[in-house]
């Protein structure tokens, strides 16, 4: 009841211009038949439903920078396989609308990102080994696949090539793409004026020890710095970023429970002030940690914080950087947590809503 309390007069104080707030979305993809849209308050943390949206295996997504539009990978509803969807967003009602649909050219995709003009997205297939390109149209729907990279072709005898993660670069000049098989990050010249627009030059620009599992990528909010967190292994690999090339700064264990290569790291992300870093844990660990980042793109181990929940596979940090709210999968539950500015250190607020099956975690203003 005081925390009810609480937020009724902070929404009194931002009405009265009191305290700048605006209306902020948390959109949930799901392993489930549904998708969530949930009333987010910048200031106490606090969500509160505001729509559903009915769709087969929503898994991850991305927002359009404008913020009016989402693409999300999913299963087809009335056959095997796997398709994009684009979506409108009501910031007013805070509802979705579908738009249209196309497929991915066959398994459902794992990832998805899109370009800094909001013209292309990009999505990679886990299962098949390769990365697909879409461009979009001015009414945010979304064309059939322009091209696709495939990994298969060039993965050594016994080695499956798994691609999770497509990502632009800051500079909008390429796309990163994780391979958690063949142990190898790609960068794809990108034209966007091109019909094909990715360079097929299937030369990685870093290749981890084997048996690491290159899975999600982060860029520093600066351009200047890329951090990848490893799947199996449980390492983050920190590197200079300048124009398509890396250099590497450093490699850390950050699963401390992994001890046999299987671990499950999973997902990776900076605050927008560029200060601290987060990675999650599943399997054994079912944590977070935390990470100071140096101006040299290093990082200081800063703690390790429990996720409240099983396999907290996907999280986020709210624009403002306050805070930082995970999603636990098998658990079916997100946790919200303050984040301490000074610190960078967590602590739970005490909001947890129950959602089934949770998969991605995306802010939308």
């Amino acid at each position: 009841m005081i925390r009810k309390i609480v937020g009724l007069l902070l929404t009194m104080l931002c009405l009265n211009g009191e305290v700048q707030c605006k209306d902020i979305f948390l959109l949930i993809g799901t392993y489930s038949p549904t998708m969530y849209v949930y009333r987010f308050n910048p200031v106490n943390g606090e969500l509160e439903p505001a729509s559903t949206f009915g769709i087969s295996g929503s898994q991850y997504l991305t927002v359009s920078k404008d913020q009016k539009f989402v693409y999300v990978v999913n299963d087809q509803s009335n056959a095997k396989g796997g398709e994009i969807t684009a979506l409108s967003f009501d910031n007013g009602k805070g509802t979705l609308d579908r738009i249209n649909s196309t497929t991915t050219g066959s398994e459902p995709c794992c990832f998805v990102d899109i370009s800094t003009d909001d013209r292309w997205v990009v999505a990679g297939n886990y299962r098949l080994g390769n990365l697909c390109i879409f461009k979009t149209n001015s009414d945010g729907s979304i064309q059939p696949y322009k091209q696709i990279v495939d990994h298969k072709t060039i993965a050594p005898a016994g080695m499956g090539a798994h691609v999770h993660c497509t990502l632009f670069s800051p500079d909008g000049k390429y796309v990163f793409a994780t391979d958690l098989g063949l142990d190898k990050l790609f960068c794809y010249p990108f034209s966007p004026q091109s019909d094909l627009p990715l360079s097929e030059n299937k030369v990685p620009i870093s290749e981890t020890p084997e048996g690491y599992g290159p899975r999600h990528l982060a860029f520093h909010p600066n351009g200047k710095y890329l951090y990848m967190i490893a799947e199996k292994s449980g390492h983050i690999i920190s590197y200079q970023y300048k124009t398509g090339k890396l250099n590497q700064i450093e490699d850390q264990l950050s699963d401390s429970t992994n001890h046999d290569g299987n671990g499950g790291s999973a997902d990776i992300h900076i605050t927008s002030n560029g200060e601290f870093l987060y990675v999650t844990h599943r399997l054994k660990a079912n944590d977070i940690v935390g990470y100071k980042i140096a101006h040299s793109g290093k990082l200081t181990e800063l703690f390790h914080q429990s996720s409240m929940g099983i396999q907290p596979r996907n999280f986020v940090i709210d624009p403002t950087g306050s805070f930082l709210l995970v999603a636990n999968v098998d658990s079916g539950n997100i946790v919200v947590f303050k984040i301490n500015q000074k610190s960078g250190q967590l602590s739970a607020t005490g909001e947890r809503i129950k959602v089934e099956k949770p998969f991605c975690l995306k802010i939308i203003e």
